[in-house]
């Protein structure tokens, strides 16, 4: 005659296979889980670098723009510099021409001084003074430490139109540029935390 099984013992092998599946099946849907989470974030890096070229290229084309245009309008200020033209004194009814008194100068109306001939060759009307307070904006140098008050920086400093404009188009040249990196960099590190965010199973 055969032995019976032991009830218990048939409850007990039933509860661990139940527990078993159970762990088995939550590892099965976790693992689906990462499994997504890695696809999303494999799409997700992929989608990321095509992006990052992108803005590379984007970033290449608009340096090459500012630079083109940058290239064309300092020809055509070329140009204007090298044309010459009158700079006449803005007439003034309320001045006439005296003569001196004592040692006093005489008083000349606007209206009688020859026109000067102008172009870019001739000098911007800066002292010495003027063009050291104007490298010392460009480099942050305290104006504390320029010297604007000895004999030397009221001498005339001797600019050229010319140097003037081209310094002026230069530095509009490079904020224009660092401009556009900024705005390239700043589009960069937000994809790259797009990226860490996914790799992460960090929802947006």
């Amino acid at each position: 005659m055969k032995e019976r099984i032991n009830p218990l013992i048939l409850i007990l092998v039933g509860v661990v296979l139940g527990i078993g599946l159970t762990v088995w099946g939550q590892s099965i849907l976790s693992a689906k889980g990462e499994v997504k989470q890695a696809k999303q974030a494999v799409v997700g890096t992929a989608q990321a670098v095509v992006n990052a070229n992108k803005q590379e290229a984007e970033l290449s084309i608009t340096l090459d723009t500012i630079a083109q245009n940058s290239g064309k309008i300092q020809d055509v200020l070329d140009k204007r510099l090298n044309t010459p033209f009158e700079l006449k004194s803005a007439p003034n009814a309320n001045t006439k021409s005296t003569k001196p008194t004592g040692n006093a100068a005489a008083t000349v109306n606007a209206a009688e001084c020859p026109p000067a001939i102008i172009d870019g060759d001739s000098y911007m009307p800066f002292d010495a003074g003027t063009v050291r307070l104007l490298n010392a904006a460009r480099t942050g140098t305290p104006v504390d430490s320029v010297a604007v008050s000895d004999a030397e920086s009221h001498a005339p400093a001797f600019v050229r139109i010319r140097v003037f404009v081209r310094n002026d188009t230069e530095i509009a040249k490079m904020y224009n540029t660092l401009a556009a990196r900024h705005n390239s960099l700043v589009d960069q590190v937000a994809a790259y935390q797009h990226r860490q965010r996914l790799r992460l199973g960090i929802k947006e």
